[in-house]
């Protein structure tokens, strides 16, 4: 722990404090780590801690500075437990602060690091009441397993109420009977959003509006409500679109990876059709439209990944990448401009990510270069003696690893020494709904025989093996990571692994060769070679064991043909 030097802030006048706690206050909440540690010359962590309103802390988390925050707790040594007492926040820790805006990196930084998430504020929130409508799935599901193994609780609107009213309130500790108009979720009674917030505190508390005083001279005339431009025609094409939107986006994924190319046109031109009706009614139709998306099964992230893709294509409006950048922005509760950086895939638009791919790549060019030296689409084009499928096939079968056996120890060896890995994973669906991972594929540049692992192997000792495995790969900041519509796979192997995973090192093939229109799988292989990339297992059972021999093919050869694409996309 780095020590500061020893200038408490007993020794300084209120106003001092005050003024010098403000200074400390914007130092921690800006992007920049030297002003704060300059901010920081002459304090104690004790003094962080204890200073009134916001500390630095929560503020670093609060303006979800995570470089900061990580400075506050591990080299000064503040107390990620820290209470503020400020009369609207009292009881309120950083991971509260950073759960209120919706900061998944730190509030998952501040679990790890001990944060407590057994409190109720004086709001009568918890860190998972807010969680619920702010934070990402498996963020969530992280709080409620910490909750679990801290179990005793503080509740601070028992101790500290200030007797208003309030949304996203912890159901467990609600101190008033429930009302008709409450809306009730699994973990939060009456879940906010950015827009939904708006206004929604004076409305719960009337008796704190002031009325101005006004006079009959100085009255101005109400002006009448925006009336509905709509027709009755126009008003029922827009509920039949929304109808077929919300069904076609329940399988997004699955059109994606089918390269489903006339579904998904189908699908812009409804998304299209809605913007440009609802827009022509003047009220605020954008939160009931985003309430509408986050309903739909498919993980509301992927979706305003979706959307986000749609704003930067070339036959998109100016007015239409503003009413899809602002329906992102609401879908997942955050300012506008910082609304995409809360997608998964941590990309702005594909034409962005395609540019900062290709930085990646010429940053690491040569080492790119002799890695892929002899890959090529060519070697999955089999000539077998009177056959002639036209269609592309693996050199070898796949390794089928579902035991510590020895084509894991291989693998384990192989990823040792290699510095591109590419990766891909089939789905299945529950019963209830969700989509989860049922096998990953491991292929990497000089081996012949791709690795597909079972993700559904019941023992415990192999599940670990495995998912130490994909933490190697993934967090290996040396390492560069192939994948394709990574925005689809990353998701479902956090939720596996229970953490979030870094994307900096990671290679989208779709991306890469991204422009107006996203393309599949298939479609990309055919820009480099004549024979075609099958998708007859695409939609097969990948729960069921054993994979039949297809299945295996399929699977290896969907992670096995990119580094081959990756080396095609450099000759050109």
């Amino acid at each position: 722990m780095t020590a500061l030097s020893f200038h408490t802030s007993s020794s300084l006048s209120v106003d001092q404090q005050r003024c010098n706690a403000s200074k400390l206050g914007r130092a921690a909440g800006s992007q920049s780590l030297e002003t704060l540690q300059q901010a920081l010359e002459g304090w104690t962590a004790a003094d962080l801690d204890n200073l009134p309103g916001k500390n630095p802390l929560h503020m670093a988390a609060w303006q979800g500075c995570i470089e900061n925050v990580i400075h506050l707790v591990e080299h000064v040594g503040c107390n990620v437990n820290s209470i503020s007492a400020a009369e609207f926040s009292y009881g309120k820790t950083p991971i509260f602060f950073a759960a209120t805006k919706c900061r998944n990196d730190v509030v998952l930084y501040l679990l790890e690091q001990g944060a407590c998430v057994t409190i109720v504020n004086n709001k009568g929130q918890s860190v998972r009441s807010i969680a619920s409508s702010h934070l990402l799935p498996h963020v969530i599901e992280r709080i409620c397993h910490y909750e679990q193994l801290q179990g005793q609780w503080t509740n601070y609107r028992k101790t500290h109420s200030d007797s208003l009213e309030y949304g996203d309130l912890d159901p467990r500790f609600l101190e008033r009977p429930l009302r008709e108009n409450d809306i009730v979720t699994e973990h939060a009674v009456n879940p906010t959003t950015k827009q939904s917030r708006q206004g929604s505190f004076l409305r719960k508390n009337p008796h704190l509006v002031v009325k101005p005083k006004t006079t009959t001279n100085n009255r101005k005339p109400r002006r009448k409500p925006p009336s509905n431009a709509l027709s009755a025609e126009e008003a029922n094409q827009v509920s039949d679109t929304w109808t077929r939107v919300l069904e076609t986006l329940k399988r997004i994924d699955i059109l994606f990876k089918n390269d489903d190319a006339s579904a998904l046109e189908m699908l812009q031109q409804d998304i299209m059709m809605i913007l440009q009706l609802s827009d022509k009614q003047k009220g605020s139709w954008i939160p009931e439209a985003a309430q509408r998306l986050q309903t739909v099964g498919t993980a509301f992230t992927r979706i305003a990944e979706y959307l986000t893709s749609l704003s930067v294509r070339g036959n998109v409006s100016k007015r239409e990448r503003a009413l899809l950048t602002k329906l992102v922005a609401e879908m997942l509760g955050t300012r506008r401009n910082e609304s995409v950086l809360e997608v998964t895939t941590s990309s702005k638009d594909s034409s962005h990510h395609s540019q900062a791919l290709q930085a990646l790549i010429l940053d690491r060019r040569e080492e790119l270069d002799v890695i892929l030296a002899n890959e090529s689409i060519a070697r999955f084009q089999l000539s077998t003696p009177g056959i002639d499928d036209g269609v592309l096939h693996l050199p070898e079968p796949p390794y089928w690893v579902d035991t510590l056996s020895e084509e894991l120890l291989l693998l384990e060896e192989v990823l040792l020494h290699c510095r591109l890995t590419a990766i891909d994973t089939e789905w299945y669906n529950r019963s209830d709904g969700t989509i989860h991972v049922a096998t990953l594929q491991i292929a990497i540049p000089g081996h012949e025989r791709p690795w597909v692992l079972d993700l559904l192997k019941e023992s415990l000792e192999f599940q670990q093996r495995s998912k130490d495995l994909v933490q190697h790969i993934l967090f290996d900041p040396s390492r560069l990571i192939l994948g394709f519509a990574m925005g689809n796979d990353l998701p479902k192997l956090e939720l596996w692994l229970g953490t979030e995973l870094p994307r900096n090192t990671c290679l989208d093939i779709q991306m890469l060769h991204g422009g107006d229109q996203l393309k599949g799988l298939a479609r990309i292989v055919q820009l480099y070679s004549k024979c075609e990339l099958s998708k007859k297992e695409q939609c097969s059972s990948w729960s069921d064991r054993p994979l039949s021999d297809a299945q295996m093919e399929y699977a290896g050869l969907d992670a096995a043909i990119l580094p081959a694409l990756m080396a095609e996309w450099l000759r050109q």
